[in-house]
């Protein structure tokens, strides 16, 4: 591949990555919303898998996590938080376990299966208490968590 198709899939991993964004931020999405944060998540891994590292997959497997279980589907939302969690095992990547581990409770909480969703809350907890992060970071994986912990009172 030459670098002018690297940097091309690299601004559209990136691209597709931040515009799912506005999605997964929203509480309720209407069919054509749901549809397309799926697109944007899915079309993001896509290009990552193709230029990326480990670090880049395992974010977009945890984006996708997120999506599916934002539209419901649990068993795409388990499925890719799997993949995700065994990536960042894997690769060593530690930073990124609180995140993998939130989105898989929030899979398995859509799931309805909220024991597993609890054991993965507590995973995430312990991974984030033994990082070192600025506080702004830490704000946002406590706030992840906070979320699915709502969600599980909400059941």
């Amino acid at each position: 591949m030459s670098e002018a198709e690297r940097r091309f899939h690299r601004k559209i991993a990136v691209s597709a990555f931040n515009q799912a964004w506005k999605y997964l931020d929203k509480k309720k999405l209407n069919e054509d919303d749901g549809a397309m944060l799926l697109h944007l998540a899915h079309t993001s891994y896509y290009h990552w898998d193709l230029v990326g590292n480990d670090r880049n997959r395992a974010i977009a497997l945890w984006q996708l996590s997120k999506a599916y279980s934002l539209v419901g589907d649990p068993q795409l939302a388990t499925s890719f938080a799997r993949i995700g969690l065994k990536m960042c095992k894997d690769s060593k990547l530690r930073d990124l376990m609180p995140s993998m581990e939130e989105a898989a409770a929030k899979a398995f909480a859509v799931a309805g299966d909220y024991g597993a969703a609890r054991r993965h809350l507590v995973t995430a907890k312990a991974h984030l208490v033994r990082l070192k992060l600025d506080q702004e970071d830490r704000d946002i994986f406590e706030s992840q968590i906070a979320d699915t912990e709502d969600l599980l009172r909400g059941k």
